[in-house]
């Protein structure tokens, strides 16, 4: 069992809207019985115009989880994920997959 946690910083110029924006995703997550469960959050910290946390929105934290499966001698991942936003007090859709890499 191990816990695992980073962050990415996504600076991202528009050319055609002629704006720069910066966001932060942090995660963390902890490694278990085979399975990846993961959480966290996007925050926005420049919207092209100023510097703010989120312009007065609420996150959504979002939960996933991930286990790794063997299909066909390929590299799969079957996961689940959702999330709550705060601002509508809402459930985020689960959405069900599995993924290949090749």
């Amino acid at each position: 069992m191990a816990a695992f946690q980073f962050a990415e910083l996504d600076n991202k110029y528009n050319v055609d809207d002629e704006k720069f924006t910066m966001t932060l995703s942090p995660e963390v997550g902890y490694a278990a019985w085979g399975a990846d469960f993961s959480l966290g959050t996007d925050l926005n910290l420049y919207n092209g115009d100023e510097f703010g946390l989120n312009e007065d929105k609420a996150p959504t934290v979002d939960f996933g989880v991930e286990y790794g499966v063997g299909l066909w001698g390929l590299s799969s991942t079957a996961y689940a994920e959702t999330g709550w936003n705060f601002e509508t007090e809402d459930q985020t859709p689960i959405e069900l997959g599995l993924k290949f890499k090749f």
